[in-house]
């Protein structure tokens, strides 16, 4: 009888896997950009490189004039450029991605598999929506296509607020009969989000991400953080900055 494989172990086994398999070569980190926000193209390419050097980071052109529904289209279209991949993280232009140990790819696999998600990895919020990060893999395509072609047909006609991209995500999980997880995953964006300093107060760093703010702005030609007067002062520059 085989014994029961503890948490550590399958942890252990999953990466001998990964490290044998390099997936990481076969990975992209996608963004849909409209016109108001290609400053931020070439930063976050550029920190993605820095960072995961194998992966390729892919801008999607949007067309549609309505951010929000843009921000729900991220999740629908795409499939023509983001199918040539086994992975793909979809993502926000204004996010600095900075590299992590384990890598971004490694992470979402193991929940993926923890959770026996098939195709994606993700969970589910407050019960109605989903995190706007999104991991997905190549099956995903096909097996949440009637869901997708739904929405899309849905969002030409209908109108579509600030926060509908990730109920709409939710639904073509939920409407596609994909496997779900309430065990909350930290909202990790995988480095600074830069959007959601606009407009606040305060802000939460931690170690590494402030180190990496350093370094950044280092390589922008700033000589410090402290030529600010502080660091939410600095954040809300650089969200504005072009």
């Amino acid at each position: 009888m085989n014994k029961p494989v503890s948490p550590a172990h399958r942890n252990r086994l999953l990466l001998e896997e990964f490290n044998r398999d390099r997936p990481e070569d076969r990975m992209a980190i996608c963004a849909f950009v409209s016109p108001e926000y290609e400053h931020f193209v070439p930063d976050w390419v550029d920190c993605i490189n820095r960072a995961y050097p194998q992966y390729e980071a892919v801008v999607i052109q949007a067309d549609d004039t309505d951010k929000n529904r843009m921000a729900a289209l991220r999740f629908i279209d795409g499939e023509e450029v983001l199918s040539q991949y086994e992975y793909v993280l979809i993502t926000d232009v204004d996010i600095l991605i900075m590299k992590e140990s384990p890598s971004i790819l490694y992470q979402h696999l193991l929940w993926m598999k923890k959770h026996d998600l098939g195709c994606y990895s993700n969970t589910i919020v407050d019960n109605i929506r989903f995190c706007g990060v999104h991991f997905l893999t190549k099956a995903w395509w096909d097996k949440t296509r009637a869901a997708r072609d739904k929405y899309r047909q849905e969002l030409k006609t209908s109108g579509c607020i600030w926060g509908d991209d990730e109920k709409i995500l939710a639904r073509i999980i939920i409407e596609s009969g994909l496997n779900l997880t309430k065990e909350q995953m930290l909202w990790n964006h995988h480095g600074i989000h830069l959007g959601a300093y606009k407009r606040a107060e305060t802000y939460n760093l931690n170690a590494n991400q402030t180190l990496f703010l350093e370094e950044y702005l280092k390589r922008k030609g700033f000589a410090s953080p402290n030529m600010f007067s502080n660091t939410i002062e600095c954040l809300k520059f650089l969200s504005k900055a072009k």
